[in-house]
């Protein structure tokens, strides 16, 4: 007979089975599934907008309208400084608008991405594809909601007669920073939601108070001198915001003191939020 003082407690090391993931091998699945993500991000956007009286055109209303109650309370009532650099005073809302449209997408795209794997989930088993697909789809979508949103925003820039300036390729950095923090997030929260799904809800919330707490309405000047650098090391949107406007408002290059730390976070949370993704994947089809 066996001698239970003999079984122990857990499998030696050797035999535990280890998950294994490759960032070139899920790279090149990623380009595989091209297509299977295109046609999710088709039948989400007519899904959102074909029962809707003005379909594509609520993606370029909401912000729109945003900006102008924005910029009444802050400037009528908020008596918030709209001044710009010296020889650089953009208008008030093409200054919101540059905040909101980045932010917005932020916004959609982890609140879309959290619950991908959960709207899902009778795909989960069905689909032989890497299940990143679904939250980066979300992305994509919101992605879309935001060129749409654009719109606007270069109208606004006719209307008031007031060109981007020569320093608009520091979008490119810019963009490619809130990227990484995008996905980043994005996988993270979806695998989580899963697991917790009162996740969902605490990102509303969130979000709400980011939308404050970056310099969407209002200039980096006015926050103190003092917490700008702390502030953009855990909410890098502070210096991306400022460094939007620079880029296109200011003929200025982003502040690099800030945008430093912040870029440091961007990367670590893409590079956090792959792995958590990837360790707790396993499973999610049952839970879900």
């Amino acid at each position: 007979m066996l001698d239970p003082a003999t079984i122990p407690d857990r499998p030696p090391p050797e035999l535990l089975w280890h998950r294994k993931f490759s960032l070139i091998r899920d790279i090149k699945e990623f380009w595989r599934d091209r297509e299977l993500i295109r046609s999710l991000g088709e039948r989400d956007i007519r899904t959102r907008y074909v029962q809707s009286y003005l379909g594509l055109a609520w993606a370029i209303l909401t912000p729109l309208l945003t900006v102008f109650v924005f910029g009444y309370f802050f400037k009528k009532i908020g008596k918030v400084d709209t001044k710009g650099p010296p020889g650089y005073n953009a208008p008030y809302y093409l200054q919101i608008y540059c905040g909101l449209l980045p932010w917005q997408f932020f916004s959609s795209a982890i609140g879309s991405a959290a619950g991908a794997l959960i709207s899902n989930n009778s795909l989960l088993n069905k689909m032989k594809c890497g299940r990143e697909i679904f939250p980066i789809e979300q992305i994509g979508t919101s992605l879309f909601d935001m060129v749409l949103a654009g719109i606007p925003f270069g109208l606004l820039f006719v209307r008031y007669q007031y060109m981007p300036t020569s320093t608009i390729y520091w979008v490119i950095p810019l963009f490619a920073l809130q990227m990484a923090l995008t996905i980043g997030l994005g996988l993270a929260l979806s695998t989580l939601s899963v697991y917790f799904r009162d996740i969902r809800q605490v990102i509303g919330g969130i979000m709400t108070v980011g939308l404050f707490i970056s310099p969407v309405a209002y200039p980096l000047s006015s926050i103190p001198p003092s917490y700008r650098l702390p502030l953009s090391i855990v909410n890098p949107f502070v210096p991306l915001i400022d460094g939007y406007r620079r880029a296109i408002l200011f003929h200025q290059k982003p502040d690099l003191h800030l945008l430093g730390p912040a870029a440091v976070t961007c990367v670590v949370v893409m590079i956090v939020g792959y792995v958590v993704f990837r360790r707790t994947e396993i499973g999610i089809a049952d839970v879900a």
